[in-house]
């Protein structure tokens, strides 16, 4: 009888040893579960945090929770870092579904959703659909730490699409509001390169 419970704790032990740690990460409150996704985003494990944020969404997406502000946080987030998880393999269509889905029905990460949003539209080469994504980032978050780049990206994406006195106007925008900003040189030096094309 000894032997056989023996046996058994061994069984059990090794099972546990080798099982998936989803029931372990279960029993975690929901924001610590989210900060772990977030590692592991950032330590470019990209399914394993697609994995993550998905089992969150799936879990707590739901319309109570969706009206609940202590989730909004949650619920936007874990979809802005689903999107990123397919931003950094360049798979843009992807990343965009969830960057729009934040901006349609949620409070918090607009700016940032707005801002890859825009990127990845530039990355399809959907240069007018960047520019005026870039556009109601500007207009509605003027003071967010993405509205420089944003202007900036307008002002490129305005190159791709030959009309030099758009883009122009939009790297200006951007020297005249940022001034201070780390990216308000490089618009500077467009700036100049596309007056001297004239």
């Amino acid at each position: 009888m000894i032997r056989k419970v023996g046996i058994l704790v061994a069984v059990l032990f090794l099972s546990l040893e080798s099982m998936d740690h989803s029931f372990v990460r279960a029993q975690e409150a929901p924001g610590e579960r989210f900060q772990t996704a977030v590692v592991l985003l950032e330590e470019k494990r990209l399914p394993e945090a697609r994995e993550a944020f998905l089992s969150l969404l799936l879990e707590y997406d739901n319309p109570e929770n969706r009206q609940n502000i202590e989730y909004d946080s949650l619920l936007a987030g874990s979809l802005y870092y689903l999107g990123e998880t397919y931003f950094q393999e360049d798979k843009f269509e992807e990343a965009a579904v969830h960057y729009a889905e934040v901006i349609a029905g949620f409070r918090t990460f607009q700016p940032v959703c707005y801002y890859h949003l825009g990127l990845s539209k530039h990355y399809r080469r959907d240069y007018q659909g960047a520019i005026a994504t870039f556009g109601d980032l500007v207009s509605q978050y003027p003071g967010s730490v993405q509205a420089p780049q944003a202007l900036y990206y307008q002002g490129v994406c305005y190159e791709w699409l030959k009309d030099k006195a758009a883009a122009k106007a939009a790297f200006q925008t951007m020297i005249e509001r940022y001034p201070q900003h780390t990216w308000s040189k490089k618009a500077q030096e467009k700036a100049i390169v596309l007056e001297k094309g004239r």
